[in-house]
């Protein structure tokens, strides 16, 4: 292998990428005489032509295809490569474990890793959804590098840092052929306690332990959101879940919220991302805490929630 073959590769993507001799040379900072220096050297050590030079504009020959095509890729296993190189002589991982609570809005967190995959395209993702007590656990553990969990008075915080990012509501929830949503009144909390509720959990609680918002009705256990609205939908049971997650539902009518007496106000979910004291936030990180902050406002604007009094059955 030629020991210029990278460089006269990266020339000639410039070239097809720029559309020209002359624009990949402004590009590459170099004379356009050293740019077709590049690409004869490279035609004469693969023994073929890249570029038909017979008009005006040199286009790529058929062979010439074939190799941009893998030159590509290999430039950019180069570029990924160099990426990664610099992130290690900084400290930092090219590979962050995210310990994320079953709560945790998706719309949130996809808008916040499509930016930082942008930043650092050098950087992998592991994610993994957890109950709320295990993100703790994976934290504190080692096993994950960010927490993305509520800000709850169980949470354990020692040996652990954290900022709050945002919240969510949970609201009350169930099918509008619901015996309570149908009855087009106000009903008292201990009626919620009649009928089956459903609860978005990885760990079903086998020693029927209390748990936040847990009634003393008979209570399903579902491992995530989609089962969740799945079975209310179908009139298995009610449930307290986050508006960002049926407000849909709600606005198509496929899910209604009535009114509880006792529960006048959504309840609040504030939102942290947490990280062990051991490990300071530093480099993508902490670019990625950031972004998630950020991207709370852009996922939920101030009106987004503001026709709530649509949904409540008649």
């Amino acid at each position: 292998m030629h020991p210029n073959l990278l460089d006269q590769l990266q020339v000639f993507r410039t070239i097809v990428d720029k559309g020209s001799f002359t624009a990949a040379a402004l590009s590459l900072n170099k004379t356009v005489s050293t740019v077709s220096y590049a690409v004869s050297a490279l035609e004469s050590q693969l023994q073929n032509e890249l570029f038909d030079r017979s008009h005006y504009r040199a286009t790529l020959t058929e062979f010439g295809k074939e190799v941009f095509d893998d030159a590509d890729q290999l430039l950019r296993r180069v570029d990924r490569f160099a990426a990664r190189s610099a992130l290690r002589r900084n400290n930092h991982k090219t590979r962050l474990v995210l310990s994320v609570d079953l709560i945790f809005p998706r719309v949130v967190l996809v808008k916040a890793l499509a930016q930082f995959s942008e930043e650092f395209p050098a950087v992998a993702i592991n994610l993994c959804q957890r109950d709320f007590e295990q993100v703790t656990e994976d934290i504190k553990s080692g096993f994950a590098d960010l927490g993305l969990v509520r800000v709850d008075t169980r949470l354990s915080i020692s040996d652990i840092d954290g900022m709050q990012i945002g919240s969510t509501q949970n609201m009350l929830v169930m099918s509008p052929n619901h015996p309570l949503a149908k009855a087009g009144r106000e009903f008292e909390l201990s009626e919620l306690d009649e009928h089956r509720q459903i609860i978005l959990s990885r760990t079903p609680d086998k020693q029927n332990r209390v748990q936040a918002q847990l009634h003393k009705t008979e209570a399903w256990t579902v491992p995530d959101d989609d089962t969740l609205r799945a079975l209310v939908k179908a009139n298995v049971g009610w449930a307290y879940v986050n508006r960002h997650v049926v407000w849909a539902d709600l606005a198509d009518g496929s899910l209604a919220a009535p009114q509880c007496r006792s529960v006048r106000e959504s309840t609040m979910n504030r939102l942290a991302v947490i990280w062990r004291l051991s490990d300071p936030m530093t480099g993508p990180r902490l670019r990625l805490a950031e972004l998630l902050r950020d991207c709370f406002p852009a996922a939920f604007p101030d009106d987004f929630f503001d026709n709530f009094a649509q949904w409540v059955p008649d």
